[in-house]
């Protein structure tokens, strides 16, 4: 049963490993038969607080629609990776989500222009 999440992930500012540990996440999801639905890199933002003594963090955000049996895994594997400051998890619902993508497609075709 496939499920859709959202999942941010606050990661240490260190630019070499980052991009490594995107490319090492996106190949696992993939390689698990999972689905990217969204992948957005907000990039490096200042925090209000320190966090784990840190005033600055790669922001990264994933819409995954995943397995449960592998949702335990790239949980345990976000838990395990040292340089992971904070992760944030949201569950959506199905009918949420498709209401959200079809209130998107009406507005692209509102704004689009015609000749």
């Amino acid at each position: 049963m496939f499920k859709i999440y959202d999942l941010i992930i606050i990661y240490k500012f260190k630019k070499n490993i980052f991009f490594d540990f995107i490319l090492f996440l996106k190949n696992m999801i993939i390689y698990n038969n999972c689905v990217i639905l969204n992948f957005e890199n907000w990039g490096i933002l200042p925090f209000y607080y320190k966090i784990k003594g840190f005033k600055k963090g790669f922001f990264l955000l994933l819409k995954l629609k995943i397995n449960i049996l592998f949702f335990k895994i790239l949980i345990n594997y976000i838990k395990s990776n040292i340089f992971i400051l904070r992760y944030f998890l949201t569950k959506i619902k199905k009918n949420d989500y498709f209401v959200n993508l079809f209130c998107l497609k009406k507005i692209k075709k509102k704004n689009a222009f015609k000749r």
